[in-house]
């Protein structure tokens, strides 16, 4: 019952998350923790399966989480731009197929259409 950003500061402050990442849909996401915050809209895509997109999601942006090799409450801005949307591209490519597995997006296919979206891409 309450915005990205309210559900955001609950997750980090109520509940002492590091990193509080809130998927929405067709509207991209919100990520956040004590030192900064962003929002990204989704890319366009023509969505025919949307199963297995939030966990694609999930495991994409933990992927990077764990490249970068820091705690996830010590990213910082530019860090989490990029983890959200790695993420939120792997997750909206994935539902231009069926399935689940069959589904996942490779690196190289999620970096190219970050290039071509223009979103920033930073060496991890």
């Amino acid at each position: 019952g309450c915005d990205a950003k309210k559900g955001a500061d609950i997750l980090l402050n109520e509940f002492n998350v590091s990193l509080a990442m809130v998927t929405r849909g067709a509207n991209g996401c919100y990520l956040k923790n004590k030192n900064a915050f962003v929002s990204v809209k989704t890319i366009k895509v023509s969505p025919i399966d949307t199963t297995g997109a939030g966990d694609i999601f999930g495991g994409s942006a933990i992927s990077c989480i764990l490249k970068l090799q820091k705690n996830p409450s010590e990213l910082n801005e530019t860090e989490l731009l990029y983890i959200a949307n790695f993420a939120n591209t792997a997750a909206a490519l994935s539902t231009e197929r069926f399935g689940g597995i069959p589904s996942i997006i490779s690196k190289e296919k999620v970096l190219s259409q970050m290039k071509a979206n223009n979103f920033n891409i930073i060496k991890i």
